[in-house]
């Protein structure tokens, strides 16, 4: 598939109403503006007000920028451990631009998917599309009949009120690539108001994310290991309590991770609305399980292998890395939680039991393998932000307010329309910095 890109107009279009709207005015002393966190939307803050003349201090608590964009060499070359994809929609034009801009390039997953189920039933993408279409109109239908009941309930409930007609099998996996496995959770432990994002519509890199993340970081001073123990604030200035000592900014931007957030470990004194808000947000479970096998077994044009089991029910996902005998799995909700408690060998076993299951009993074993465990790092605590039963996207808004006149938050979990994505978090960045400019201004 041929790499996207976009024209150096299209960027231009993107990023004018932003540039317009934070530039700086003449002063003695630029304004000094601190980042806690050197993760997308951290880097996107800082390289947007750099360029604008701000002094910028990003703090990141790991030796390494990117948070859970992270490249590591393993089984022979680079592999994306964390995220390496973002959604096609038209959220993802400023991104695109810039990613144009940086020399990224990215391709379309829409090719090469095979379904099948533990009953030995494979379905061609034909049978999927109808599916698929099914399932919209069945979740436009319960949308509709869950208005009139509750948003209390949730999507699972929302989806049998009229949706119970539809294939079983096809249903449960479209149900788990296009909202479980985006939001990280159990349909059963989501929000009506969960978003919906087909996993064959997003767009993967095809240059290391990590590359782009340099190439923001690029001239901005990044402390490493700089864990910020405390963020304390007046009208005027934001003090950040470090492991070494202190320093004074006239703003600061927050970009902790939904879950460190929620942990509430930096005495950061939060509005009424946002501890609100905080409650009707979840950090979702998704991790990778890499296998390593001594040739592969799978078909050239197979990228994208999906298991789908009824009992227990859950549906697996796997894709080869490109030139290695290595397969990717994409865990996400339930899973992802039981890989946390089982390990890399158990998780394994069960992943080799469903690649069985889909090219036959002589698969071999593998050679080697490596889980993550993004869930339990401390600088991370989850994945993708998804909203719980009761609460809407205007949840996710209230955390894009300011805390105070010098103190922004930004990260997926900030973006009303683009949570748990790529481009939330980089437009969150951008947001972030606007609201800083402003207020500096």
């Amino acid at each position: 598939m041929a790499a996207r890109a976009f024209s150096r107009r299209t960027f231009l279009q993107s990023s004018a109403a932003f540039g317009a709207s934070v530039l700086v005015p003449f002063r003695l002393r630029a304004p000094r503006v601190g980042i806690v966190g050197a993760g997308l939307s951290g880097l996107a803050a800082a390289r947007a007000l750099t360029d604008l003349g701000f002094q910028v201090v990003v703090f990141e608590a790991r030796s390494r920028i990117g948070g859970r964009v992270c490249t590591e060499n393993l089984f022979g070359g680079p592999i994306e451990m964390g995220t390496d994809r973002f959604h096609g929609d038209e959220l993802m034009l400023p991104l695109a631009a810039d990613l144009t801009k940086k020399g990224i390039t990215w391709r379309d997953t829409n090719e090469g998917w095979v379904f099948v189920d533990d009953a030995g039933n494979k379905y061609e993408r034909d049978d999927i599309d109808r599916a698929r279409m099914n399932w919209k109109r069945a979740y436009n239908l319960s949308s509709k009949a869950a208005e009139e009941v509750s948003r209390r309930i949730t999507f699972r409930e929302m989806m049998t009120l009229r949706a119970n007609t539809l294939d079983a099998v096809k249903f449960r996996s479209l149900l788990w690539m296009d909202v479980e496995q985006p939001n990280a959770a159990p349909i059963e432990e989501l929000s009506t108001s969960a978003k919906v994002q087909p996993a064959d519509r997003h767009q993967q890199f095809i240059t290391s994310p990590t590359e782009w993340l340099n190439q923001l970081a690029k001239g901005i001073d990044v402390r490493f290991q700089e864990a910020v123990q405390s963020v304390t604030y007046t009208d005027k200035e934001v003090v950040l309590d470090l492991e070494g000592g202190s320093e004074k900014f006239d703003a600061v931007i927050l970009t902790l991770p939904l879950g460190v957030l929620k942990e509430g470990k930096f005495g950061l004194d939060l509005p009424r609305g946002h501890r609100e808000a905080l409650k009707g947000l979840q950090a979702g479970h998704a991790e990778k399980i890499f296998l390593h096998f001594d040739k592969p077994f799978w078909g050239k044009d197979d990228q994208h292998i999906v298991y789908v089991s009824g009992v227990p029910v859950c549906c697996s996902w796997f894709e080869p890395v490109a030139d290695r005998p290595v397969l990717v799995g994409h865990l996400a909700a339930g899973l992802a939680a039981q890989s946390t408690q089982d390990g890399p060998e158990k998780t394994a076993r069960l992943a080799m039991e469903q690649l069985r299951g889909v090219y036959g009993p002589n698969v071999p074993d593998p050679t080697g393998l490596r889980l993550t465990r993004w869930s339990i790092d401390p600088y991370c605590l989850g994945a993708r932000t998804s909203l719980i039963p009761g609460y809407s996207s205007s949840t996710l808004a209230r955390l894009a307010e300011p805390v105070a006149d010098c103190v922004f938050l930004a990260g997926e979990h900030t973006h009303k329309n683009a949570p748990g994505t790529v481009q939330g978090a980089y437009l969150s960045g951008l947001r972030a910095a606007a609201q800083a400019s402003a207020k500096l201004a």
